[in-house]
């Protein structure tokens, strides 16, 4: 519900808005809320959080390679 609270005002405005990035944070706010820290598998979000820098990493590192 707040993802898409916050979709349809960010849309609305203009603002650039990721929707991973969102679905990602209302999960862990949820399962904060829900179940403490012990209903949040950190491995699991280790791996989404740092394959948003790695991902940006590799595609320059690939881009200044082909270039």
């Amino acid at each position: 519900l707040t993802f898409f609270f916050y979709f349809i005002v960010a849309s609305y405005f203009g603002w650039p808005v990721s929707t991973t990035h969102c679905i990602i944070g209302a999960l862990v706010g949820f399962g904060l809320i829900y179940g403490g820290t012990g209903a949040i598998y950190w491995s699991s979000l280790a791996r989404v959080v740092s394959s948003w820098i790695i991902s940006p990493l590799m595609g320059a590192i690939m881009s200044f390679t082909v270039y």
